[in-house]
């Protein structure tokens, strides 16, 4: 199997400001973080290939998932293996880190 390294996407979630309507914290750079994994996920499974994506916060976990639904247009499968469950959402988050609820969010609970 041909692996290769894409390297980092230009992605950065930052900021201390809960949004109002959804409780996340830095709710504009989730939406363009997720949109932008999102997005690449689905062009390299479009071209053949098979994408890990490595990183450091599970808030990566919505776009990823919509990535390869998008590409693949059938229901995927997840086995989850975490510290805690992933599926807060804006308001039982006590931090409002997109980190505490992308299970909520994939799973259609979460904002």
């Amino acid at each position: 199997m041909d692996v290769r390294d894409r390297g980092d996407l230009d992605v950065r979630i930052r900021g201390e400001e809960r949004d109002p309507e959804t409780g996340i914290l830095a709710s504009a750079d989730v939406i363009e973080t997720t949109a932008k994994i999102r997005r690449v996920v689905a062009e390299l499974i479009d071209a053949g290939e098979r994408p890990f994506l490595a990183g450091g916060c599970c808030a990566e976990l919505p776009g990823a998932l919509a990535g390869a639904r998008d590409a693949l247009g059938a229901e995927l499968g997840l086995i989850h293996l975490d510290g805690h469950l992933d599926l807060y959402d804006g308001t039982t988050s006590t931090t409002g880190e997109a980190a505490d609820m992308p299970l909520a969010v994939a799973l259609g609970r979460g904002p």
